[in-house]
């Protein structure tokens, strides 16, 4: 945890469905909602997961 106050992590922005990203006092992103936050990440996880096993498959196939 940041002892500054500084503000980073997930919000919910007051008064709206909206989730926003802070990362040390600057708005990174905004979501709709959290279906939108979720499918955001899913869909970024399958590509660094994807980018994995290319690099994996790299890796291992001169052996």
């Amino acid at each position: 945890m940041m002892s500054d106050g500084v503000k980073t992590g997930v919000f919910k922005d007051p008064g709206k469905d909206s989730l926003v990203v802070m990362w040390r006092g600057k708005l990174i992103a905004r979501y709709a909602n959290t279906e939108a936050f979720i499918a955001a990440h899913v869909e970024a996880l399958t590509a660094l997961e994807f980018e994995q096993e290319n690099i994996l498959e790299d890796e291992y196939r001169d052996l």
